[in-house]
């Protein structure tokens, strides 16, 4: 795997911790000894899951690629290149990432302050950055189209993209809203939500 993309070392080393890591790190011996650090990555359960659930989503690629294009030899040149594309496409689409490359201006600022500001907001931002990508990703292909340079069914598929981008920014916005109001109802919290009346309805939710 780590021959094909480097994603997932990426993630071991921590890629995929919380950004309040970046916000605070300790800088004391107990933090800088390397044995601490092994028990901290064993024990690190978020991490772990993390790294578990994106290897199994690269054993799913090297399936989709050799499902759909039996023809092209298995660790050949061609094979690799279209599993890291693939693979890489599915992470940014799907989970979420804290490497300075997968975060835009805002959560790469080295003020500590604007960090904060900008804490739990990663997925947020990336989904953002999501439709931005699309939006220009379309209206790039409408100006080659009209230089002739591209096929109109490309124009469409370009288009067909930014569309679904919008609809799962959407749903997955929902979901996250969702969440919080389940959690705020495991953690009784529910002082946000109730209307004049003290009472949790549909309206005032």
């Amino acid at each position: 795997m780590d021959s094909i993309t480097p994603w997932s070392y990426m993630r071991r080393q921590g890629a995929s911790g919380t950004e309040m890591g970046e916000v605070y790190k300790q800088k004391n011996a107990i933090e800088q000894n390397k044995g601490w650090q092994k028990f901290k990555s064993a024990t690190n359960f978020i991490q772990n899951v993390d790294v578990w659930t994106t290897n199994r989503l690269f054993n799913a690629t090297e399936m989709y690629v050799q499902a759909h294009y039996p023809n092209i030899p298995v660790r050949g040149e061609a094979y690799n290149e279209m599993v890291a594309d693939l693979y890489n496409e599915m992470l940014q689409r799907t989970q979420p990432s804290y490497d300075v490359m997968q975060r835009n201006a805002y959560l790469r600022s080295g003020n500590t302050m604007t960090k904060i500001m900008g804490m739990f907001k990663t997925q947020t931002f990336n989904m953002g950055g999501e439709v931005i990508d699309a939006a220009g990703r379309w209206r790039a292909y409408e100006q080659l189209y009209k230089d002739g340079r591209i096929f109109e069914g490309q124009l469409k598929e370009a288009r067909a993209q930014f569309g679904k981008t919008v609809t799962a920014t959407v749903v997955s916005q929902l979901m996250l809203a969702a969440l919080g109001v389940v959690a705020k109802a495991v953690m009784h919290n529910m002082k946000g939500y109730r209307d004049d009346k003290g009472e949790v309805t549909p309206e005032s939710t």
